[in-house]
């Protein structure tokens, strides 16, 4: 018995290319599923705050954040959380006066440091992730409140204390 037969079907029932179309089609299709399969394998969810520091913010627009909003991340669309703590400071200005500099409070920026609150999956030796990205200090980016947007940084992401593990 020959596995092609002179009409390039194999085994006389499929042809072969019809074969490589399928084969190659199922891998894609596999491969797609576990793109977008929860990367929840190997993980925990977790409390996590997340600090996010604003400098020299109008200081009109710190009173846009107020705790009990959400805060997302433009670029990836990820919910970082809810403000659970807001602390807005004079931002300083450096002036040089003869050979020294000197800090002066300015009168109308601030800087504001949002701290969030959110569930995250905490995966052993990767990292903390919201949903499939992830979340590092010192990640810059384009945030969003209910009423402002604003250019930050993440200055600390902290897992709750009672959920560490030993």
């Amino acid at each position: 018995m020959r596995w092609l037969d002179e009409q390039g079907r194999l085994f006389g029932k499929i042809h072969w290319l019809d074969l490589v179309l399928i084969l190659t089609s199922i891998v894609v299709l596999a491969k797609m599923a576990v793109s977008l399969w929860p990367m929840s394998w190997g993980s925990s969810r977790v409390p996590v705050h997340v600090e996010i520091f604003v400098p020299n913010l109008p200081a009109r627009l710190t009173d846009s954040a107020q705790p009990g909003q959400w805060v997302k991340e433009a670029k990836t669309g990820v919910y970082l959380g809810k403000i659970v703590e807001k602390r807005v400071v004079p931002h300083q200005e450096k002036h040089v006066q003869g050979n020294k500099i000197v800090t002066i409070p300015s009168p109308d920026r601030k800087d504001l440091t949002l701290v969030v609150r959110r569930e995250a999956m905490v995966k052993k030796n990767r990292g903390i992730y919201f949903g499939r990205v992830p979340v590092r200090a010192g990640q810059e980016g384009v945030f969003h409140t209910l009423y402002a947007e604003f250019a930050g940084q993440i200055l600390a992401v902290r897992v709750q204390k009672d959920h560490l593990s030993p």
